[in-house]
């Protein structure tokens, strides 16, 4: 059983030293705080636009929907943050070239098709933001996409 706790620490540790070092930029003052991710659907009834907002100590979902004469209640979750799951979301947007990824990538929304958009949030408040077509996130995000993606669904399930 020791040994089992010693490698989960050593893990733990390395994870999280790993991702302090992944999320310094150029400058080394300039760090990854949070990872925002959401969609959006112009042309739509029903919950059509979500955001998760992910930092080390907290999970945020929000959905904003609208009806037919009027807007939906927003629905609204929000969780602590595991510190390996941050772990995991801070290595994945380490290995982003976040510094030259384009803003837009294709035609988001277009005929309705959705949009989607990557976040990333500086400590010093500043914000770099990717938008893409629904589903489709430029290679370099894709697995920090699909993650982020995933678990904003999971969210929208569980309050739905």
């Amino acid at each position: 059983m020791k040994r089992t706790n010693e490698i989960w620490l050593t893990a733990t540790l390395a994870s999280v030293l790993l991702a302090g070092c992944l999320l310094v930029g150029p400058d080394r003052n300039h760090r990854v705080v949070a990872v925002h991710a959401g969609a959006s659907f112009g042309e739509c009834l029903g919950y059509c636009w979500t955001e998760l907002r992910v930092a080390p100590d907290s999970s945020v979902f929000e959905a904003i929907g609208y009806g037919l004469n009027e807007p939906l209640p927003t629905l609204y979750d929000s969780t602590g943050t595991e510190g390996s799951f941050w772990a995991y979301v801070a290595s994945l947007a380490g290995r982003a070239p976040i510094e030259v990824l384009q803003e837009v990538y294709g035609c988001p929304d277009c005929a309705d098709g959705g949009a989607e958009w990557v976040e990333f949030v500086y400590n010093d408040a500043s914000t770099r933001r990717v938008t893409f077509e629904y589903g489709d996130p430029p290679q370099a995000l894709a697995a920090l996409a699909d993650t982020l993606r995933t678990v904003r669904e999971t969210f929208r399930n569980a309050i739905d």
